[in-house]
């Protein structure tokens, strides 16, 4: 009987040990899209081998890891204070929770980063993969469902066949697309008035996955640079010169909220995004749908340190 390329389960859990792999239940699953496991991921050295035949020599695997990529929707949880189905995924990429009053922030770290056991059951087909550290994406826009694609990279475990629990989504929340009403606010370098197309952030942490002589198999993350791109729609150059501004080197905050009104009735609904210092990169004109545009690589520097860029679910 052929497997079915249809019944995908993926369980992700914060590790209390890191590299050592949790126990995963069906609250752990995750809510994904598109999901790409790559089930073996390394290198080959070749014997080499001089024979008095003609013929090719075996190879032997090295470093054997595991990689899964798949996004998911950007949601707070719907309850302030309490954090979103997605944290622990954040976590695993080089960001700290804080969790206050009302409140639960996702920042920067520069080590000490939390790993991750995910579990993919490809229909009964089980591959986990321990210790992982990761990176994400980030696209949002106008009329989009904003998502946050997550690529990681684990551990190697043998895979095997096992029957897969039931996956529990409910705490996962419906998302709302960008729109004025649901997107109330976004400021640009001091400018509040831009009619925003596309936002995109890359938090392009680096994670290699090293296994050497004396040394833990581990996956490390070895450093970030994070980026972005972004469109808008063209203003009068005399109210913003995104031009003088890339040329000369200026930075300035971006901030972003979403779901619904800045209010207390949206509370637990809101995600706020935050980079206190962006730079514009190679700004250009573009024509959406006859609309001038102004469409630029953005990159994001750190202002005090573990600051690049913010998420705060309240």
């Amino acid at each position: 009987m052929a497997l079915s390329a249809g019944r995908k389960l993926i369980l992700a859990k914060i590790e209390s040990t890191a590299g050592t792999a949790e126990t995963a239940v069906a609250e752990d699953a995750i809510l994904a899209i598109e999901p790409t496991l790559t089930p073996l991921v390394g290198g080959t050295v070749c014997r080499d081998l001089v024979r008095s035949y003609y013929g090719a020599s075996e190879d032997l695997q090295v470093g054997s890891h595991q990689q899964i990529e798949f996004s998911v929707e950007l949601a707070a949880s719907g309850t302030a204070g309490t954090p979103p189905q997605l944290g622990k995924l954040l976590q695993a990429c080089g960001m700290a929770e804080t969790s206050t009053t009302g409140r639960v922030e996702y920042a920067p770290v520069s080590g000490q980063e939390k790993t991750l056991t995910v579990i993919c059951n490809w229909d009964g087909q089980q591959h986990t993969l321990s210790g992982c550290r990761g990176t994400w994406k980030l696209t949002s826009g106008a009329q989009l469902i904003p998502r946050l694609r997550f690529t990681f990279l684990g551990k190697w475990n043998d895979p095997s066949s096992v029957t897969p629990v039931e996956g529990d989504y409910r705490a996962w929340r419906a998302p709302a697309p960008g729109s004025p009403s649901d997107t109330p606010t976004f400021e640009l370098h001091g400018k509040s008035d831009l009619a925003l197309s596309k936002l995109d952030l890359d938090y392009a942490v680096q994670t290699v996955h090293r296994e050497v002589i004396g040394a833990a198999n581990d996956v490390m993350i070895t450093g970030r640079h994070p980026a972005g791109s972004i469109a808008f729609d063209a203003p009068t150059l005399s109210s913003f010169n995104a031009f003088t501004t890339a040329r000369a080197g200026t930075t300035g905050a971006l901030k972003l909220i979403h779901g619904g009104a800045d209010s207390l009735d949206n509370a637990g609904k809101l995600i706020e995004i935050n980079c206190p210092k962006v730079q514009f990169v190679d700004p250009r004109y573009r024509d959406e749908e006859g609309v001038l545009q102004i469409a630029a690589g953005l990159k994001l520097a750190p202002n005090t340190g573990n600051d690049e860029v913010k998420f705060t679910f309240r």
